[in-house]
């Protein structure tokens, strides 16, 4: 019985999210668009959305990288990857994971998708992400898929942080008029950007000038 409720209830979530990024993404120029949410912190589990905009395929692919911005040696961020669920609008599309960091999505043409998924992160490290009921951090490689063809495109990460939680640190420069809303010209950049979320203090300096 707890299975089927927590099954509608992701049903639900999955819905609302979608129509939320749809009605948003149709107001920029925005290909990729990365919702990153952390509703229940102690689980470790961060919960992400991506919308892809611009679709052409019937079936598209989307990776996770196995590497990590100064560190290259093998990582195996997507075990931390239980499910990944794809929609177009309310439409819910057919995914398979065909290697150890490939997942396949059945787009139909769809000219927008939003991929989703929970991703777990309780590892304290420069290449790792963290999540607890104190604060967040995350690496992008170990955090974000990506369409195998359009990593040189630009996008767009909103953050939700968890109730409570007032400050949102990053390299990445703020979408004017978005709250919580970053923009990145390409996912290399995004990746080598590393987030901290929480209550933490912020210092800040001018080098010359």
């Amino acid at each position: 019985m707890n299975g089927k409720i927590k099954s509608k209830t992701w049903i639900i979530y999955f819905s609302a999210v979608v129509n939320i990024l749809g009605a948003e993404t149709g107001k920029n120029d925005a290909m990729i668009q990365y919702n990153l949410s952390m509703p229940e912190p102690h689980t470790h589990y961060y919960e992400v959305a991506m919308t892809v905009t611009g679709n052409t395929k019937k079936t598209v692919q989307l990776k996770m990288p196995v590497w990590t911005p100064g560190s290259y040696l093998v990582r195996e961020f997507a075990r931390h990857i239980p499910r990944v669920r794809a929609f177009a609008g309310t439409q819910q599309l057919k995914v398979n994971k065909i290697n150890k960091n490939t997942w396949e999505v059945n787009a139909g043409y769809y000219k927008k998708f939003t991929v989703m998924y929970r991703i777990y992160a309780y590892e304290q490290s420069v290449r790792t992400s963290y999540l607890s009921d104190s604060r967040g951090y995350f690496n992008g490689t170990s955090i974000f898929l990506y369409v195998d063809d359009r990593k040189y495109e630009p996008g767009e990460i909103k953050v939700t942080p968890f109730r409570g939680w007032r400050k949102i640190s990053t390299g990445l420069p703020k979408v004017k008029g978005k709250r919580n809303t970053f923009s990145f010209p390409d996912y290399d950049v995004l990746v080598d950007s590393p987030f901290l979320i929480g209550n933490h203090d912020v210092l800040t300096f001018k080098v010359k000038g």
